[in-house]
């Protein structure tokens, strides 16, 4: 069996460039750490799940890791978005204490200008039957008199 290895995935969030100095930084971000996945699974299809499963998103954004922990994050971050990528991911990890940061970059859904109408429904009340022989005099949907 082969190594394992710590996988932080950090999900929520997106890269923006700072205001200050135009550095990209990783804004909303909520992370869960993952240790002793083997690396004869990895793939990308399991770092995606592992979020999209955990965290209830419905879709994941892009995905990349952070390959040198002495870079900031416009020299230090490379994309995965194949499994030849995770092979580059695993290398990395091992050459860094068997740990690796994963960043998924998540685009806030745009709210639709109009919004469909659903069904038009009527709803009629039901009338109150006093005792069970009121019961037969309820109209049934569908089985109107002579409808059957």
């Amino acid at each position: 069996m082969g190594a394992k290895i710590t996988l932080i995935l950090h999900y929520g969030g997106r890269f923006t460039p700072r205001a200050s100095d135009g550095k990209v930084e990783y804004i909303g971000r909520e992370f869960d750490v993952w240790e002793d996945i083997s690396i004869d699974y990895m793939n990308i299809f399991i770092l995606c799940d592992l979020v999209q499963a955990f965290k209830k998103y419905s879709r994941i954004g892009d995905c990349f890791w952070f390959f040198d922990k002495d870079l900031d994050f416009n020299h230090g971050l490379r994309s995965c978005t194949t499994d030849g990528d995770i092979l580059y991911l695993v290398k990395d990890a091992l050459e860094n204490e068997n740990e690796i940061n994963i960043y998924f970059h998540h685009e806030v859904d745009p709210i639709p200008e109009e919004v469909p109408l659903m069904l038009d429904l009527k709803c009629h009340p039901i009338p109150e039957a006093s005792n069970e022989d009121d019961l037969d005099d309820v109209p049934v949907a569908g089985h109107e008199e002579g409808k059957f």
